[in-house]
């Protein structure tokens, strides 16, 4: 998944609030009766996702003339009340996936 979103057209994240979250462990959780399920993390921002162009990207990187741009964004957004917030979703019974492809 990682490789796909490094080569695909999604751009560049335009800051920390507005970038997905994809763990990268499958971890194995087991309910009370010993069942065993394989589970993936993902945290979407609830604000979106935004990306730069590569133009957009070389006027930040000029402006800023440092790489903290996204960093700052985080820091005057926590400061003015405006906190990120994330989605925390799963993925789950990949047993068949995890153990065949993965493991």
């Amino acid at each position: 998944m990682q490789l796909m979103w490094l080569l695909g057209p999604r751009g560049i994240p335009a800051d920390w609030r507005h970038m997905e979250g994809f763990g990268v462990h499958t971890f194995k959780m087991v309910n009370k009766a010993g069942k065993e399920t394989y589970v993936k993390f993902h945290w979407k921002p609830t604000c979106g996702v935004k990306v730069l162009t590569d133009e957009e990207a070389k006027e930040v990187g000029m402006a800023n003339n440092v790489q903290s741009h996204a960093t700052e964004d985080l820091w005057n957004s926590i400061e003015s009340g405006m906190y990120p917030l994330l989605k925390c979703t799963s993925r789950s019974n990949c047993e068949q996936v995890c153990t065949t492809a993965f493991c």
